[in-house]
């Protein structure tokens, strides 16, 4: 699988969005998406995702421009409002709802299994966002034809062996960051 977002810009009435910018994504690869805050990271993973269109250039799935395609092969995972977990809710019930909307069973004892992973503390954590994007990442990642996760959590996804895992079972994994990483990068 292949989704090649080129030249893609988002341009409202009160400005750029976000300048053009190229992006390849790849079955198996990890693709750091980086720039200062403010310079399109959102906007650019709703683009990716099938959940935004772009007013320039295109995103093509598998050489294709199909907008329907694209939203049902590429996941979207946030650490930021409206798209993100509520902080306020323990991470059992956000684990619960990310299973849910994937169409898998969201009963405690599934929860649990998820949750295994994660050390003992970030089980009852709120906070605990930054073990809580991996496990997010792995649940979109496993959902039955899904290509891409797009990880829209500069201040949280930092945790570049989990998403390398995750990229190792086929999935190509595009993650924002503010931050310098040690993947391949587009700078936005």
């Amino acid at each position: 699988m292949e989704i090649q977002a080129d030249g893609v810009a988002v341009r409202t009435r009160r400005g750029t969005a976000l300048a053009p910018v190229t992006v390849t994504l790849t079955s198996g690869d990890v693709v750091a998406l980086s720039g200062p805050p403010g310079s399109g990271h959102t906007v650019l993973s709703l683009v990716l995702a099938g959940r935004m269109r772009p007013t320039e250039g295109a995103v093509r799935i598998d050489g294709r421009a199909d907008q329907r395609a694209l939203a049902k092969a590429v996941r979207l995972v946030s650490d930021q409002a409206p798209f993100g977990p509520e902080p306020s809710l323990p991470l059992s019930v956000t684990v619960a709802e990310a299973l849910h909307l994937t169409g898998r069973p969201a009963h405690r004892d599934d929860v649990r299994r998820w949750l295994d992973g994660l050390d003992g503390d970030a089980r009852t954590d709120a906070t605990a966002t930054e073990r809580l994007i991996p496990l997010l990442t792995r649940i979109a990642a496993s959902t039955p034809g899904v290509a891409a996760v797009v990880v829209d959590a500069p201040r949280s996804a930092n945790d570049w062996d989990a998403m390398r895992a995750i990229a190792d079972q086929g999935v190509a994994i595009a993650v924002n960051t503010h931050a310098d990483a040690p993947v391949d990068t587009i700078r936005i």
